[in-house]
């Protein structure tokens, strides 16, 4: 997953430059995607049953925040800027957030939050966008993967976490999994009051930090980052 982070990394230094990005997403003013200027923003409601066991989103620089809920319905919020008003045409469908226009101009989403079905398997992507997720249970899978955004759990219970983030942290809260891979290149992995079996831990300079949580199997590297203890529960090597 390692390359797949560095290559966001790199789209987003140098394949948008044509998106003025601030440090809370994309900026009000001169967004221009693919060579044509996004001067409108707008937003969706997308509301409707959800009998898949799937969810994918990706964007280049959309911050994701979702909450699961015991009925199988979604109700997502989706923001998006586009090149004239009422251009934008933002389905769910296969089980992913899919854009169109009537124009043929591109649209770019920028907000994606809402609630989901608690136990859908995940693959979420973002360029810029932190990732917040919670309430989540009997997952068999869940995969995150940001450029620069921070990614924080809680409430969430997964067979398999995979989580992977270029230069922003990653949080655990009262999160419960069965294995966990998880990457950064600066951020540290910070969890509290969780419980994994067996997890894989690299970053490049950011540390591993437990508080009141255990790593039963723990293989941890990392150039200049330690790991560090507290609390009741304690990682064992």
């Amino acid at each position: 997953m390692r390359h797949i982070t560095l290559f966001l990394i790199i789209f987003l230094m140098l394949g948008l430059p044509a998106c003025q990005i601030s440090c809370n997403g994309v900026s009000e003013d001169n967004t221009v995607l693919d060579g044509y200027r996004l001067n409108h923003t707008g937003e969706i409601e997308l509301n409707e049953s959800y009998t898949g066991n799937l969810l994918e989103l990706s964007s280049g620089v959309a911050g994701m925040e979702l909450n699961g809920v015991t009925e199988p319905r979604a109700r997502i919020l989706v923001k998006y800027k586009e090149y004239e008003p009422s251009d934008a045409i933002i389905t769910l469908s296969e089980g992913k957030i899919k854009t169109e226009s009537k124009s043929g101009k591109p649209v770019l989403l920028t907000s994606i939050t809402g609630t989901i079905p608690n136990n859908l398997n995940l693959n979420i992507e973002t360029g810029t966008g932190s990732v917040k997720l919670s309430d989540m249970q009997r997952v068999s899978m869940l995969n995150i993967e940001t450029g620069t955004g921070r990614v924080d759990l809680r409430n969430i219970q997964s067979k398999a976490l995979n989580l992977d983030t270029g230069t922003g942290s990653v949080n655990l809260d009262k999160c419960v999994a069965v294995t966990a891979e998880i990457n950064t290149g600066t951020g540290s992995i910070n969890l509290k009051d969780s419980y994994i079996e067996s997890a894989e831990v690299e970053s490049g300079t950011g540390g591993l930090y437990l508080k009141n949580s255990t790593i039963v199997k723990q293989d941890f590297d990392s150039s200049t980052g330690k790991i560090h203890q507290d609390g009741e529960y304690q990682a064992i090597k």
